[in-house]
């Protein structure tokens, strides 16, 4: 499940996804372009986004953890 992996936060302008595993911290490497190499060496596993990516991160990240929890059933 998702909920096992990332945690995901509206901050207003900004939304805050947590990558609590290993796993949800590959995913966002393999596949969201960090831009801001500063801030993600200083915070690990928080990342921030606009708006206007996070829905479709938030697709990708749910497609792919529900196909490996379906999986290990």
């Amino acid at each position: 499940m998702l909920k096992n992996h990332v945690g995901i936060v509206n901050e207003g302008t900004l939304v805050k996804f947590m990558l609590h595993t290993d796993a949800a911290l590959n995913w966002w490497r393999e596949n969201v372009d960090d831009f801001n190499k500063d801030i993600r060496a200083r915070a690990a596993r928080v990342r921030y986004v606009e708006h206007r990516y996070a829905n479709d991160i938030y697709q990708g990240m749910l497609s792919h953890f529900n196909k490996i929890s379906n999986f290990n059933k």
